[in-house]
Parts: C-alpha cells; structure tokens; sequence
C-alpha cells in the first residue's frame, strides 16, 4: 500500500493536527509521523539478514557473526528500488514481548523499516503532550511525544532513534563484507 506523497518540503499534516499511522505491537498502540512512512507491506519481501551476512553457511534461526543485540533487533533486510532497509523488530526494540508480526513500515528517506503486527488506522494527531519525567533512559529517545486518540495515550515514535548511524554503518560493512566473500568463494 503506497502513502500519498507529501508535496516537497511539506508535511503530511492537517491545521489541526499532524498525520499519523497508528500501529500495534503485541498489546499496545504507537504512532508514527505519516510524512516519514513511505509505504506499508507485508512479510513476503523480506530477507533474513544471516542468509544475507553469511549466505553460504546459514541456518534459518542463526544470528550473523559479529551482531550481538543489533542482530536481535534487524534480523530482516528489504530491498526497494536501489534502495536497502534494515527492518528492526518493533517487538525487541520497544521491549516487549514476542509478537506476531504481519506489516512493514518502510520508512522514506531513511534505510529503515520497522516490523509490527498491525496497522490500526491513519489518522491526524490533534492533541500531543511532551513525555513526562516518568520517562527515563531508553524511553526518552525511542518516543518523541505522547498523543490522545480516542481517549488514550499512544506513545509516538521518534523514527531517528531507531538505529543510530554508527549501527547503519555497522550493518552496511558487514553486507559489504559478505558480498566480498561470496565473490572470493565463487571465484575459487
């Protein structure tokens, strides 16, 4: 499903209010800006990044040498247009337990997209609130603010937190890396 594009340089948004995509993760809700989501799919598209990082010698449920925790939270890659997404695990990177999955935010003018369990709707944010101080570490960066939808609170996601660039790089050296030894290999 394709989003309507925001005319350049500007946002998706209404006088009252910003544009948003509500989504679910396990029990809970989350926002996301709709100016930064590009488009929304399913699973079919995506590549285990182990197959990616070490595709001669795999196995399906494996971590990619040398990932550690980033390997718990981007274990997909998405390939659209010339472009690559590191697909994060909503689940894993908020702290929540396991979930199913069965959407891909892929995020525009970022190489990120974000797994979730649902989409709940589109709607616009007319009501946000900066996060209180009850709010600390962790949860400071991964949440820009707090909005009322339908008298709740849905926390909205900072989509820059995500993964740092340092991480990026990280990922981007090790798929450079394997694209080097698949060669080497084939080439023997």
């Amino acid at each position: 499903m394709r989003l309507a594009r925001a005319q350049r340089g500007k946002p998706l948004s209404s006088p009252g209010g910003q544009a948003a995509i509500l989504f679910t993760v396990g029990e809970y809700t989350f926002a996301v800006p709709a100016e930064i989501v590009r488009e929304i799919q399913g699973l079919q598209d995506l590549r285990l990044i182990a197959s990616e990082l070490s595709p001669i010698r795999s196995r399906h449920d494996a971590l990619a040498p040398g990932m550690g925790t980033l390997g718990r939270k981007v274990r997909h890659t998405l390939h659209r247009g010339n472009r690559l997404h590191f697909v994060i695990e909503a689940n894993f990177y908020l702290g929540l337990p396991p979930s199913t999955s069965s959407r891909v935010l892929v995020f525009r003018g970022l190489p990120l997209a974000l797994k979730v369990d649902a989409i709940d709707r589109m709607t616009v944010l007319t009501h946000t609130v900066p996060l209180p101080l009850a709010f600390t570490g962790e949860e400071r960066r991964w949440y820009a603010n707090l909005a009322i939808v339908d008298g709740r609170v849905v926390p909205v996601l900072n989509p820059d937190a995500l993964l740092s660039r340092v991480e990026i790089t990280t990922l981007e050296t090790l798929l450079a890396r394997s694209e080097e030894n698949i060669f080497a290999a084939v080439g023997s």
